[in-house]
């Protein structure tokens, strides 16, 4: 990733939570939206901001090398996705493409379209985690992310009855900020759904049973359980789609 000039499609809660945790890991980034009126609100959050349409003739990557290009392909609607996975694919073959995918069956059409890789935001299931976790790039493009080289774990973490959360809705927590965590997934008590990180669940309030998947340093699971609740191995049974 470092070294790397980054580039994000889309201005939705996924594409802004990809451009929050790559932001200083990267030798650049850009978002870029469709709606002009977004332009003002992605800089005031302090991001680099720009124009793109699903038709683009790409002048507007004219200065950049794509063998060092990372794009994600994050726009909320799946047809526009699909259009610009291919575009992109048509006049750049060594650019490395991610693309957001809603379900599996959309993500086979990203990648026939010219996705590297795609991200499933409808699932987070066990074998993704054990690929972020075995390969050494992607093990150590998550250690980045987190800004030091400590040893990461992912924790299933059950929310107590005592917990500060409880009540409280996804949406109102900053688990990066408070916790020092980066959540994967949020599972209700009845073990039904699984929220990730898409606008379903957002209102979901948290409640005694709740089970919080993330990832972090030893350290900071541990102080994160006491927080919360109690601790589980990870068990990808419970929650695989």
């Amino acid at each position: 990733m470092i070294g790397s000039d980054v580039i994000i499609f889309g201005c939705d809660e996924y594409a802004l939570q990809l451009a929050k945790n790559l932001q200083g890991y990267c030798q650049s980034l850009k978002i870029f939206t469709m709606h002009e009126e977004k332009v003002k609100f992605l800089q005031s959050k302090g991001l680099d901001a720009g124009l793109f349409n699903v038709n683009e003739n790409w002048e507007v990557l004219s200065g950049y090398d794509p063998a060092r290009l990372i794009a994600y392909s994050a726009i909320g609607d799946e047809a526009e996705n699909i259009f610009l996975t291919i575009s992109l694919r048509t006049s750049f073959k060594d650019m490395a493409i991610f693309a957001l995918a809603t379900d599996r069956q959309n993500a086979i059409k990203l990648r026939a379209a010219g996705a590297n890789k795609t991200i499933v935001t409808a699932q987070i299931a066990a074998n993704t985690i054990t690929e972020m976790l075995d390969k050494p790039t992607a093990s150590s493009m998550m250690q980045k992310l987190l800004g030091d080289t400590g040893q990461l774990q992912v924790a299933q973490i059950v929310v107590s009855s005592e917990s500060s959360i409880v009540g409280k809705k996804v949406k109102e927590i900053d688990f990066e900020r408070q916790f020092d965590v980066v959540v994967i997934a949020i599972i209700d008590k009845e073990l039904q759904s699984i929220f990730t990180f898409t606008k379903k669940g957002i209102n979901h309030p948290f409640e005694e049973g709740d089970i919080i998947v993330a990832i972090a340093y030893d350290k900071v699971i541990a102080a994160f359980e006491k927080s919360l609740g109690r601790h589980l191995p990870p068990d990808w049974h419970y929650w695989r789609r």
